[in-house]
């Protein structure tokens, strides 16, 4: 299972939200988890690399250690 890490976006005191700071890509194959400010965004999903995004056109995987996506 994958963790998420949250971080407060309000003072104490006020209404409390929460804002992950880490995702799942949305690519069905990939096992990476990503940060909003590093992620790809296409078609309002959130992606860990161009691969990923664009459905693996000439068949590579994202390149990242540990992920065997489009396999």
């Amino acid at each position: 299972m994958f963790r998420y890490k949250y971080r407060q976006t309000n003072p104490p005191g006020e209404a409390q939200m929460t804002t992950a700071t880490q995702t799942k890509c949305a690519c069905p194959s990939c096992s990476c988890v990503v940060s909003p400010s590093e992620a790809i965004e296409k078609d309002g999903k959130t992606y860990c690399s161009s691969a990923c995004a664009d459905g693996h056109p000439n068949g590579q995987g994202c390149g990242h250690t540990g992920c065997e996506c489009h396999k």
